[in-house]
């Protein structure tokens, strides 16, 4: 047996008895204890660079697996589509973090409300960069949806500093990105 396979095996076991001897009154989930079991391998010779690979690919999954805490009332995307997009175009990017990103999803597509102060793009060295992940929204998830150009605008527009719904609108239909 290689040395993945009886890693894979050593934390099938683990898990398996961690499972048998908790009733889980803590809610651990099975990812937190595989990372808990990765981080005590971590210190045995020749696995560090196997080991931060699998880490890795833990939290890629982690995001690609956590429900959004929105219901999209905008548009006939899954929210699950509308958080992986903006998750990479935005928090990826340092330009929102992750909870600031939870609140604008909630108040654009859930609630469809602006909110009181108006959420900041931080770290973009240019304008053009923010526009394109909305228009690439707008454009390649929504389906450019016809009539609707302002409307998908605005998610940058009116609910971020600094950006104009008019503007915005204007460079949509210039297709400048």
């Amino acid at each position: 047996m290689g040395g993945v396979e009886m890693y894979e095996t050593m934390l099938s076991l683990y898990i398996f008895q961690l499972e048998k001897l908790i009733s889980n009154p803590l809610h651990i989930s099975k990812v937190d204890v595989y990372k808990y079991f990765l981080q005590s391998l971590i210190s045995e010779k020749g696995t560090l660079e196997l080991l931060k690979t699998k880490m890795n690919e833990v939290s890629e999954k982690e995001i690609d697996q956590e429900t959004p805490a929105f219901i999209n009332n905008f548009d006939q995307v899954d929210p699950a589509v509308v958080y992986s997009h903006f998750i990479k175009g935005l928090v990826d990017k340092k330009f929102l973090t992750e909870q600031e990103l939870k609140e604008y999803l909630k108040y654009a597509f859930e609630y469809r409300k602006t909110p009181v102060t108006r959420f900041k793009i931080k770290n973009a060295s240019k304008r053009a960069e923010v526009e394109a992940i909305f228009y690439n929204y707008y454009k390649n998830v929504a389906g450019k949806i016809h009539g609707k150009q302002r409307e998908y605008a605005a998610l940058l527009g009116d609910y971020f500093e600094g950006y104009k719904t008019s503007t915005i609108s204007s460079n949509f239909s210039k297709s400048v990105y």
